[in-house]
């Protein structure tokens, strides 16, 4: 069953990551987009303007269903894949550099495998949350992957990308 947003009623927003307390107001069209990405069970790409609240959108869609806001900036120099994975080219190269001076457990292979270097982008997260956390969980050198925030409702849906947990949230929305 899909839960209805409340129309032109005020959603306290609560502190999430680095956004401050704030207020929303769904509109229809905002909360009927909201909802048909649910039903379709995909997340929603929102697009506009800086400050036309695009996060805060999402933020509200999160908090009232209690899903993951999983949140991810695209400028004009962003790819497509960037929302995919990203690959650390540079630590690879630093790796290779130091590979005879620096003492592993590891073969130069593995060492230099390029998985290791693999880093979940926010499509990842939210259509593959455990492959995602497998893959920053196991290969220790991904630098922070962008990680789906905790909102208040949503505790025992929430793991880090270190977690061990293997709950998986539903998917929520991805601001662009």
């Amino acid at each position: 069953m899909i839960p209805d947003l409340p129309i032109d009623t005020r959603i306290e927003l609560r502190r999430c990551g680095t956004w401050p307390p704030s207020v929303h107001l769904f509109d229809v069209a905002s909360a009927d987009a909201a909802l048909a990405a649910l039903a379709a069970e995909r997340p929603l790409l929102v697009r506009g303007e800086p400050g036309v609240g695009k996060s805060q959108l999402a933020r509200a869609a999160a908090q009232v269903l209690g899903r993951l806001f999983v949140s991810s900036v695209v400028h004009s120099r962003s790819e497509a894949q960037d929302l995919q994975w990203e690959y650390d080219a540079v630590a690879r190269l630093g790796e290779a550099q130091v590979l005879a001076s620096v003492p592993s457990a590891l073969t130069p292979q593995e060492r230099l495998d390029p998985r290791r270097y693999l880093i979940p982008g926010p499509l990842w997260w939210v259509f593959d949350w455990e492959s995602a956390r497998r893959q920053s969980a196991h290969h220790s050198l991904c630098k922070s992957s962008p990680r789906p925030l905790r909102t208040a409702g949503n505790r025992h849906r929430a793991a880090c990308c270190s977690s061990t947990r293997s709950t998986r949230p539903r998917r929520t929305c991805t601001t662009a």
